[in-house]
């Protein structure tokens, strides 16, 4: 772990960060999580 980092910490700015990626792929019309390469093929 980081030092100076509780994990508390870590979770919170990893929900931070998916909120933030996916408000931002949306306004540009992409989707987030991305699709692992091969999903839905077959």
């Amino acid at each position: 772990m980081p030092e100076g980092w509780f994990e508390e910490d870590i979770a919170g700015f990893a929900d931070n960060l998916q909120r933030f990626d996916t408000s931002i792929e949306r306004l540009h019309g992409k989707a987030w999580p991305r699709p692992e390469p091969g999903a839905g093929a077959g």
